[in-house]
């Protein structure tokens, strides 16, 4: 899939799909948000730079549009911002926010240039500045989408300057994949290199298990990633403790979940409590901030110290659900590493490499085998 890197797609789930639909309704017209995101077809989503949040909407493989979160203008919030592939796909239920340009503006921007006010000739009611715009030929084809810089009535009245800032073009787009789309058909076309993952990730578990000879743990936080190692380490045929750390601000069902799962699978699970660490943090240091995490050390690192002094002898081996793609910092890790704030842990992960999608689809794979069988839509 053609989609901005790192490339971290994850499952687009049902809360998911009808947020986008809704939006595209609301911005596009009724029915759009179908057209763009149709029922019977598998969604993902791609986490993307921008200044707060975006997320790439890949159908059929294709990018064709961006669920962004707005900071700035208007109309702050989530909107969904169109590219040629969504436009096109959209266009049977288009009713809203188009514009339809002068036959001599086409070739221009489709080679480069925006909507200029004076080459627009006709466009929707109700457009406003910030929106976001398809652009239409004389013959109502789809050439560019954009983002309108001005609002409609702008538009009617004015002789010069730019109507539409034009964010992507007309070029070579994909087919339409035919519908009926299931994630049975995407575990078995992806079946062979799924496999090759779970057996590298579980050799590497027994293999350093055996080089270390120490007590295992799993660190179990409720998640995929953490879920999906702890799957990996019982497929490497061990019987590993759960390990839960209750930073004292998690959900009661995030406590549950990790009591259900550790007896799901018979293991013993130890739950180490940070207590009010977090509050009484917060009155010293204040909130904590993606560049300012004094929670981690007070809430986690110091916890799981107290927790492997008290109950171990020497240090113990963790597995951890942690990946490469999370940051530029967990990236440098490695798979084996040792923590300096956390004395007598050393942590592996068996899913360093692996993308969100390789996980999910791994989990997908665990409740098929478990259900022996799988919902025609994307699993909940």
């Amino acid at each position: 899939m053609n989609m901005t890197p790192p490339g971290d797609a994850r499952p687009a789930f049902d809360f998911d799909k009808r947020m986008i639909r809704e939006l595209a309704d609301r911005q596009f017209g009724e029915g759009c948000g179908e057209l763009l995101v149709p029922e019977d077809k598998i969604v993902l989503l791609n986490r993307a730079p921008a200044e707060d949040r975006l997320d790439e909407i890949i159908v059929d493989g294709i990018v064709v549009g961006a669920l962004k979160y707005e900071i700035f203008g208007k109309k702050p919030g989530f909107r969904v911002s169109l590219r040629i592939d969504g436009a096109l796909r959209i266009l049977p239920r288009l009713e809203k926010s188009w514009i339809v340009v002068d036959k001599g503006a086409v070739e221009p921007i489709l080679k480069s240039a925006n909507a200029l006010a004076v080459g627009i000739n006709e466009m929707a009611e109700g457009i406003e500045a910030g929106d976001e715009v398809v652009v239409l030929s004389p013959d109502r084809k789809v050439i560019a989408v954009g983002r309108a810089m001005m609002d409609t009535g702008e538009m009617r009245a004015a002789e010069r300057g730019v109507g539409v800032k034009v964010r992507s073009r007309l070029g070579e787009t994909e087919n339409i994949l035919p519908s009926g789309q299931k994630w049975k058909d995407v575990l078995e076309a992806n079946s062979d290199s799924l496999d090759k993952n779970v057996k590298k990730a579980t050799e590497f578990i027994k293999r350093v298990i055996e080089e270390e000879n120490l007590p295992l743990i799993v660190s179990y936080s409720g998640g995929k990633d953490s879920l999906a190692a702890l799957l990996l380490t019982l497929d490497a045929g061990l019987k590993p403790k759960v390990l839960f750390l209750n930073t004292g601000i998690e959900l009661s069902e995030t406590v549950e979940n990790a009591r259900n799962v550790a007896e799901k699978y018979g293991l013993n699970l130890d739950v180490v409590e940070a207590d009010d660490a977090f509050w009484k943090g917060l009155e010293v240091f204040g909130p904590p901030a993606k560049d300012y995490r004094w929670c981690c050390k007070a809430c986690k690192l110091g916890p799981i110290t107290r927790f492997i002094k008290g109950g171990y002898d020497g240090p113990l081996i963790s597995v951890i659900g942690q990946r490469e793609y999370e940051s530029e910092a967990r990236a440098r890790k490695g798979k084996r590493w040792e923590n300096p704030w956390v004395i007598g842990q050393k942590g592996i992960s068996p899913i360093q490499h692996w993308t969100a999608l390789e996980v999910w689809l791994y989990l997908f794979m665990k409740m098929r085998i478990i259900t022996r069988g799988m919902s025609e839509g994307c699993i909940a």
